[in-house]
């Protein structure tokens, strides 16, 4: 009943529209006729989704327009977050200005964890992709700002996404850069906010200028610099740094050529989950708040990944450093009697250096699996103390297997019982060196245009995954880590920890080594025809191919061990143990697929158009999946699959003086949707259990309009109403050592995880005069199933975000806003709770094991906090 619901309401709505306007073009043919000029959404090229710029009106596509009114009126998070305001698209900034979690339409299957949140899709800067390739914590947000020089953002859902962008079905979302004019020209931006229940401290600065160089040469320039504390406090800045980028731009008379640079140098932080109560309406546990933060402090200390690597230091307040070097440029060239060409070429160097917490979740003290990665498996007796006062905190009696916690004065221990945080040093250290050109060649002619070009990128990655020690602190806000000694059954009395609280340092699970080269290439080509002056068809054609050659290193431990570590105390254990790499493990894969998408328009009027569309893409495996090829059985035995995405989609857009309306049922299915698993025999070799294949299938009506009530009050909607469901995913379970004995557990087939049923964006706009503004937005995302068994169910919420701006004169204007004005608590993402195997494995989460104990924690992360933002820009 509910698919006949969405279905048919979608259909009626949109057979409504064109009866409507029938009727309407039936008894007044003269109006229409005699009509102004086309409106301005058939007027407005978009470069997005097309082989060669188009009207956007006119283009049988699914895109979306975010002028440059429309990007100075909002208060963004990060780049990700102005998307919110896309029909059809999930976005989750909970974690803050980098690791955000984007898709579109429910294609998400790969794309629920911070980890990897832009499987699916392309960010583009002015075209080209931020990076080509994507992998564990390595995605484009981590080098994208968007600042004062963005001026405008097309948003692509689906559809073409197939044939005009690379290797990224589920949509492409374009940030294109401002560009000099004839006159010069220039604006400053001072931002000032306060974040959080706290009211920690925002400082942002933006410049722009741009403006002639002689008669044909143009220039454009800006920047930003932002240095904020975060919505919760972790004693230091989550986020410092910038970015400076610019363009020049010659018009030779029969085409332009633009040379474009950026630089970005930034630090960024997350936020990580907070321990909750009730599965039904998960809240943060009262003993701790929502601005809570338990990222770690603020130390710094030597180590080294494995042995015969330099020696590195880790620094907490560090985070996620990320550098980005660009250069490119482009030419656009008319060589008369219909031909043109286009070429955009990018030089880029991305690189990450990690000095992060991860793995933080309130678990027991006594957790096995903490013991192993901390290094307490040994009898005796574990104090922890707190580093500075020295006060015993907990004390735990080890024998063998079996730990008991003999003294606890821990904190709030009623959130759960004898609970620390574990605190994960990380170090990560990815190098991305790419080269990516795209060039077109098109032929127009009376009815129609054909477009025929390629793409090709290389992309040189190294990575090095290095843990630099684990602690535990107290659970409580901006913990520090405990000072933990061993007592031997002998009397003897060990360190087991640095002076900074951590253990383990250079243990076997740090380090991980790849090298990889991903060449991809591509040839497309397609053309739209009017077959008559009301029909045009369009379709269009891609073929791919993705080459991937590299090695991965994992540690291995050392046949002997310097006595006593690094600094020669065998009672110092943290720096004990040190750990090597094996030999590489190599591998060589070609991937190569054809994608398709075609469409047929009906053109109504100048007015009202519309379009059906077919598309059937590939989507080739990330760099994530050639990462666990660690073993020869598993480079043996793990073929690289391309996933399966059809997509049809159907749209109406309806414009009128003062209505603009776009309704775009679609249906989206996902095949071959896996994940590979690697399991011993007892002589210590792996294989590899037969992949399991899954579907994910998502149908639904995306909505997109503006009313102008009147003159001065403006209504916006963007909705989304989707069913997403799954079925035959599958789990292979491990039990003794070897394939006898393995066991295939189905998942029961229900809805798709983590994709709601509903997003809308409604905004009111009131606009009285030219020299100020109000606005208002209420968001709203519907409940989601927490996993693929669809063990509980994240609950819906609301945000409402609110602004205003005051033109004081021709040149100054202030603006404020407030994002999230009520203080909401919408739950974004999750985690099970009660040891660290659990924490990170949300999908073994069943409902046997919920029904064992409904009252147990889990982990939460919420959308940000209220924040108040002042912004004054200066024009000139």
């Amino acid at each position: 009943m509910k698919k006949k619901l969405v279905g048919g309401t979608a259909f009626a709505l949109v057979a409504s529209l064109c009866a409507a306007h029938a009727a309407s073009a039936q008894t007044a043919p003269v109006q229409a006729q005699t009509s102004p000029a086309e409106p301005d959404s058939v007027a407005e090229i978009i470069v997005t989704g097309v082989l060669s710029q188009a009207s956007l009106g006119k283009s049988a596509v699914a895109v979306s327009v975010l002028r440059a009114e429309d990007l100075e009126r909002v208060a963004p998070l990060s780049a990700a977050d102005l998307l919110k305001s896309v029909p059809g698209v999930f976005v989750n900034s909970a974690l803050g200005e980098i690791r955000n979690i984007v898709y579109s339409r429910g294609v998400s299957a790969n794309s629920v964890e911070a980890a990897g949140g832009y499987y699916y899709v392309s960010l583009q800067e002015d075209g080209l992709p931020v990076t080509n390739v994507t992998f564990t914590n390595y995605g484009p947000d981590y080098f994208l700002r968007p600042d004062v020089g963005l001026g405008r953002l097309e948003a692509l859902r689906g559809g073409t996404a197939t044939v005009t962008g690379p290797n990224a079905p589920g949509g492409i979302f374009n940030y294109i850069s401002r560009t000099g004019g004839s006159e010069f020209e220039g604006e400053v931006r001072a931002k000032i906010g306060a974040e959080g229940k706290g009211g920690n401290p925002y400082y942002r600065g933006d410049a722009y200028v741009s403006g002639p160089i002689g008669d044909r040469l143009r220039y454009s320039l800006g920047g930003f610099y932002r240095k904020s504390t975060g919505a919760r406090d972790p004693g230091y800045a989550l986020n410092r740094g910038g970015q400076i980028k610019g363009n020049l731009t010659y018009d030779y008379g029969a085409g332009k050529i633009q040379i474009f640079g950026k630089y970005l140098n930034d630090h960024n932080g997350w936020f990580e989950f907070l321990p909750a109560r009730d599965f039904n309406n998960p809240k943060v546990v009262s003993e701790l708040g929502g601005d809570t933060s338990l990222l770690p402090e603020a130390t710094s200390h030597s180590f080294t990944p494995y042995a015969g690597a330099k020696t590195r230091t880790w620094d907490g307040d560090k985070l996620a450093h990320a550098k980005a070097k660009a250069i490119g440029a482009r030419i656009d060239h008319d060589f008369g009697d219909g031909w043109s060409l286009s070429n955009a070429l990018r030089l880029s160097r991305n690189e990450l250096d990690w000095n992060s917490g991860g793995v933080i979740f309130a678990l027991p003290i006594a957790d096995p699996v903490l013991a192993a990665f901390l290094g307490t498996t040994a009898s005796g007796l574990y104090t922890y103390r707190d580093r500075k006062t020295g006060a015993i905190l907990a004390q735990v009696n080890r024998v063998g297997a079996a730990a008991t916690v003999v003294t606890n004065n821990l904190p709030n221990q009623s959130v759960m019982a004898n609970s620390v945080v574990s605190e994960a040093a990380l170090f990560y250290n990815p190098k991305v060196d790419e080269v990516m050109d795209q060039i077109s060649v098109t032929r127009k002619f009376e009815r129609g245009a054909f477009t025929f070009g390629g793409f090709y990128a290389k992309s040189d990655v190294s990575t090095v995954i290095g843990g630099a020690g684990i602690g535990v602190a107290p659970l409580q806000d901006r913990p520090r880590n405990l000072d933990i000694t061993l007592t031997t059954p002998g009397g003897v009395v060990q360190q087991v920890t640095d002076p900074n609280g951590y253990g383990s340092i250079g243990n076997r699970v740090s380090a991980t080594l790849t090298r990889t080269k991903q060449v991809q290439a591509s040839l497309f080509a397609g053309g739209n025809w009017d077959v008559t002056d009301k029909i045009t068809v369009d379709a269009a054609v891609r073929y791919e191919k993705i080459t991937n050659r590299g090695s991965n290193w994992t540690s291995v431990a050392l046949a002997s061990q310097t006595p006593g570590g690094t600094d020669g105390n065998v009672n110092t254990l943290y720096d004990n143990v040190q750990q090597g790499l094996g030999p590489p493990v190599s591998y060589d894969r070609d991937l190569n697929f054809t994608s398709y998408s075609a469409a047929a328009t009906y053109r109504w009027s100048d007015a009202q158009t519309t379009y059906v569309r077919v598309s059937h893409g590939k989507k080739a495996p990330d760099l994530s999946f050639y990462a666990t090829l660690t073993t020869a059985a598993a480079v043996a035995n793990s073929p690289s699959i391309a996933q399966d995405l059809l997509q049809v989609e159907m749209g109406h857009r309806l414009t009128l003086d003062r209505l603009t309306l776009t309704v775009n049922p679609f249906y989206s299915r996902l095949e071959n949707v896996g994940a590979v698993q690697v399991f011993n025999r007892a002589d210590g070799t792996s294989y590899n259990p037969p992949p399991v294949f899954a579907t994910q299938e998502t149908y639904g009506v995306e909505i997109d309009g503006e009313l102008k009530v009147t003159n001065a009050l403006s209504v916006q909607l963007q909705a989304t109403l989707q069913e997403p469901k799954s079925k035959d995913f599958a789990v292979w379970i491990a039990n003794t050592p070897g394939e006898a004995d393995d066991v295939l557990t189905r998942v029961p087939d229900g809805e798709a995880d983590n994709s709601a049923k509903i997003m809308t964006s409604l905004t009111g706009l009131y606009r009285p005069s030219d020299r100020w503004n109000l606005f208002a937005t209420w968001r709203y995302l519907g409940e989601r199933a927490a996993n693929r068994y669809n063990t509980f169910y994240l609950p819906g919420f609301s945000q409402v975000d609110v602004g205003g701006q005051w033109q004081i004169n021709d040149r100054v204007q202030l603006s404020g806003n407030i994002n999230n004005l009520l203080d909401g608590k919408g739950v974004m993402s999750w985690a099970s709770a009660g040891g660290l195997l659990a924490s990170l494995d949300r999908q073994a989460f069943t409902p046997a094991r919920l029904a064992a104990n409904p009252d147990q924690t889990l982990n939460i992360l919420t959308i940000q906090p209220r924040s108040y933002y002042l912004t004054l820009a200066v024009k000139f």
